[in-house]
């Protein structure tokens, strides 16, 4: 054990990684100094360390505000997914796809400092909305969403092909409903980067920053990405060994091979949602970094768990054994990022 950590708090332990960067933002505020090669805190968007800001006024200390306002999240989250999966594919389906997400490896994140417990509320909560044809609340959710993570924009898709379901025949009303959803849908895109803007006179820094984690994003590393050369990291887990980012990929994988197998169990929405979070990773970030966050971003996609749910209440041998397994190597996660390893 390091120096100090036998001195920490049993909250600190959920503080690695991106709970550092969001603990820094929570006691200091942003910081910049204008190298895009070095990771800065402005990186991340402010939604979390703005929700837990109110706790920190009244004298929680800003670790254990972190961990309160993420677990707080989740328990609201779940049952709205629950609700949510039961409407369409019913009690059963429903239950194994919460257990399979609950005991996925990388669902300690909705217990630590990061981002993944907000997030889910609000994709649920867009979905909601979007199934009632609540389109101006979709498009909060979705802003909202979009002030939590800058990958939050793969909900765009799905808002907008809902948008065309319902008012395709009324051309005038389509554009006055769309145009009045998109400007709420990106507003927490562009109210963060008026911010840089005011505070570092960088607006740009929103997209910049990426580079200090997923590379420069130039012509070599597309052209790895356009010929897969990122999955030669499925033979890292032979090479290196059983660790979070040698399974990484093979997740990934997994994740996509469900989809694509399965995607007629899904409506359009949710199929849109899918590509995007399956896509938009593997081409901004497995160029440069491979696939190590990659089963942590995969979590959030909660459509390939209702597949999974589907498969289960089919196979009740074969969810019993995934979500044993699962619950498992969450166990190897959660004890690899209390010791500060990458788990995600």
């Amino acid at each position: 054990m390091a120096a100090g950590e036998a001195n920490l708090l049993w909250y600190q332990y959920l503080l690695r990684w991106d709970g550092g960067w969001y603990l820094q933002i929570l006691r200091d505020g942003y910081s910049y100094n204008g190298n895009d090669l070095v990771q800065q805190s402005v990186n991340f968007n402010p939604l979390y360390p703005l929700l837990c800001k109110p706790l920190v006024l009244f004298g929680v200390a800003p670790g254990a505000a972190l961990v309160i306002v993420s677990n707080l999240l989740i328990f609201i989250a779940v049952p709205l997914l629950l609700k949510l999966i039961r409407e369409d594919y019913g009690d059963e389906v429903a239950y194994y796809a919460l257990a399979a997400l609950c005991f996925f490896p990388t669902s300690l994140f909705f217990s630590a400092g990061y981002t993944e417990s907000l997030g889910l509320l609000l994709i649920v909560s867009f979905f909601l909305m979007l199934r009632r044809r609540r389109f101006i609340l979709a498009s909060l959710f979705v802003g909202l969403a979009l002030a939590t993570r800058l990958m939050s924009m793969i909900l765009l898709p799905p808002l907008l092909w809902e948008l065309w379901r319902a008012y395709s025949k009324d051309l005038r009303r389509l554009v006055r409903v769309g145009v009045v959803c998109l400007l709420l849908a990106t507003s927490g895109f562009w109210l963060y980067v008026v911010y840089l803007w005011a505070a570092f006179n960088r607006p740009q820094a929103i997209w910049t920053t990426k580079r200090a984690w997923h590379g420069s994003g130039g012509l070599r590393e597309l052209f790895e990405v356009l010929t897969l050369q990122p999955f030669q990291h499925l033979a890292d887990v032979w090479r290196v060994g059983l660790l979070p980012e040698t399974i990484a990929p093979w997740f990934f994988l997994l994740f996509a091979v469900l989809f694509l197998v399965f995607r007629k169990l899904l409506p359009p929405a949710y199929s849109l949602y899918v590509l995007g979070a399956l896509l938009m990773p593997y081409i901004l970030s497995s160029g440069n970094a491979g696939f190590v966050s990659f089963t942590r971003y995969m979590m959030l996609t909660f459509p390939v768990f209702i597949i999974m749910g589907e498969a289960f209440k089919k196979r009740v041998w074969l969810g019993l054994t995934v979500v044993s397994l699962f619950a498992a190597m969450m166990f190897m996660y959660a004890a690899l990022y209390a010791q500060a390893y990458w788990a995600g």
